[in-house]
């Protein structure tokens, strides 16, 4: 289960990345638009896509072991960073649960072949 922990850590990561950089530029570009309250509007978001990310990980990572995936395969970066960086956003619960199945399956090896793009397409 290492592998499956190491591959999801690093979409992430890259995930995170990407999503800090666009939070970044939304906060250089708001100034005093983006405070309310004395908070940034960006931190808000920013930390309820994590929150969200930690939660399709966790999911994820339970679905696997429902399945008793002993041995995962690392996520093709076509696959993994356009589907965390579409399901970052989303909010709505069954959304998030269909991309924590999609996941799933790409790190699953018995499914990995029925994974495509265009899913990814089709969620956003």
């Amino acid at each position: 289960m290492s592998d499956d922990v190491a591959s999801c850590s690093g979409a992430i990561e890259e995930s995170a990345k990407t999503a800090g950089k666009a939070l970044d530029l939304i906060k250089n570009a708001s100034g005093p638009i983006g405070i309310a309250d004395g908070v940034l509007i960006g931190d808000r978001l920013e930390a309820a896509r994590i929150r969200r990310l930690d939660a399709i990980t966790r999911e994820t990572k339970r679905i696997l072991r429902d399945r008793d995936v002993a041995e995962t395969v690392d996520v093709p970066e076509q696959i993994a960073i356009p589907l965390l960086e579409s399901a970052q956003p989303e909010s709505r619960a069954e959304m998030q649960d269909l991309s924590s199945r999609l996941l799933a399956n790409a790190m699953d090896p018995s499914r990995r072949e029925d994974i495509r793009p265009e899913y990814i397409d089709t969620l956003r």
